[in-house]
């Protein structure tokens, strides 16, 4: 009978643990930032702050699920980043600027 209340009280944890890590969106367009001053190099990095998030911030659509979040921005008309993020992660799951 114990074993059945710690393993009860583990998953109640690891599921306030998920909720509580839950990304927000200012988050996720610094993320999206800190990949473009990466991937382009330091003079972008300069415009980040003033001109690429706003546009990202605004472009961006945020579907929360309490546990996880999906984050869809759409930079151009044809142009979708879809992503999703738990535990204070991204994890791209379609993207066009950050292929490797």
């Amino acid at each position: 009978m114990k074993k059945k209340y710690v393993g009860v009280m583990l998953v109640t944890a690891f599921i306030l643990l998920m909720i509580i890590l839950n990304p927000g969106q200012d988050k996720y367009v610094s993320w999206v930032a800190d990949r473009l001053t990466e991937e382009k190099g330091v003079l972008v990095s300069i415009g980040v702050d003033y001109v690429a998030k706003p546009i990202i911030s605004s472009s961006t659509t945020r579907k929360d699920y309490f546990f996880f979040t999906i984050y869809h921005t759409n930079i151009l008309s044809d142009k979708d980043i879809i992503t999703l993020g738990i535990m204070n992660q991204f994890i791209p799951i379609k993207s066009i600027a950050f292929e490797k």
